[in-house]
């Protein structure tokens, strides 16, 4: 009888095909991703986490240095106040009279326009006047009715006179009335209206 030898049998390979009927392999297997992945999502966490913590300590070591910066400059203004004080009274200052040598106004102009409107209704005893246009004038008129329309003129004309304000007024026998009126003239429209300059 011939022998049956073992060769005839079905062969297996061992290393492709082992995991196929050994459960023990299939588990190693299933751990090996498991840990694979984990360890993958492990690192992406880290890296994340380094990052927010890189940028939290860049944004202190920024808000730091800012801080040191309007440390150093306010100790600055407060060593060199006195300094500083009177460097910026002194720009104020020519700027200021820059100011008024571009914006001044005669006062003698000013009393030529007062005496125009005034002149042909009463007559002026007194002026006070600036270059700012704050007038205090003293007038007198023939009459009651004169007086009348000349405080009637001067505070309707709004447009060169901004106020004014009646601080005396008396009637003597002859019925001359006499009166001292106080305000303000807009100086800019009076030049811009009559031509001065």
């Amino acid at each position: 009888m011939p022998q049956k030898s073992v060769f005839n049998k079905k062969q297996i390979n061992l290393l492709t095909g082992a995991y196929e009927w050994s459960p023990a392999l299939k588990e190693i297997e299933k751990l090996k991703r498991f840990i694979t992945i984990h360890v993958v999502w492990g690192i992406v966490l880290a890296l994340i986490t380094a990052l927010i913590v890189g940028f939290n300590a860049y944004q202190n070591y920024q808000i730091k240095k800012l801080q040191q910066s309007i440390t150093s400059k306010k100790n600055y203004l407060a060593a060199n106040k006195e300094k500083l004080g009177l460097y910026v009274n002194t720009y104020v200052r020519e700027v200021y009279l820059q100011k008024l040598a571009q914006e001044k106004y005669d006062p003698q102009k000013l009393v030529n326009f007062i005496d125009s409107v005034i002149e042909p209704t009463g007559k002026i005893h007194g002026y006070q006047i600036d270059s700012a246009g704050n007038i205090q004038l003293r007038i007198s008129a023939p009459s009651l009715d004169d007086a009348a329309k000349l405080w009637f003129y001067l505070a309707s004309n709004k447009e060169t006179i901004e106020s004014l304000n009646l601080k005396s007024f008396s009637i003597s026998d002859e019925s001359s009335v006499s009166f001292t009126l106080q305000g303000n003239l807009n100086v800019k429209k009076v030049y811009e209206l009559y031509g001065f300059r």
